[in-house]
């Protein structure tokens, strides 16, 4: 078990992040995002915020995805300034979730006929996100 400056469970902290996504509670949301950031954990929330965008957003919110490699790109570029993923979280909870992604990614929901061909074919390359930076 990996535990958190205020002695949390680091995957507890993930599934809460998630959550407060969930039910759009900034304020939440933030507590959870910053204590897994303030505890060391700084580029794996950078990843699991991505993460959190494509199973929850990523469908209603394309043009989200922009600002979401804009921000990185600057937290990247100075990893001393939170207040860039502090940005990030609160951009992230202020949007509606679409679940239904999430199910269809967790094979719990099938994809609609539409777009079913479309992701069986979908080139692993297209899909990588950050690879770079989650190396």
């Amino acid at each position: 078990m990996i535990l958190t400056r205020n002695l949390y469970n680091k995957s507890n902290i993930e599934y809460s992040l998630f959550l407060s996504l969930l039910k759009r509670d900034s304020k939440e949301a933030l507590f959870w995002g910053y204590e897994m950031y303030f505890s060391g954990f700084k580029r794996e929330l950078i990843i699991k915020l991505w993460e959190y965008y494509y199973l929850l957003y990523a469908a209603f919110h394309v043009n989200l995805e922009k600002f979401l490699q804009k921000k990185t790109k600057e937290w990247l570029e100075n990893q001393t300034n939170n207040l860039i993923v502090g940005t990030i979280i609160v951009n992230l909870s202020t949007r509606e979730p679409c679940i239904d992604f999430y199910y269809m990614y967790n094979k719990e929901l099938a994809y609609p006929d539409v777009i079913e061909k479309d992701i069986k074919t979908i080139n692993n390359d297209e899909i990588k996100v950050l690879e770079d930076f989650v190396i």
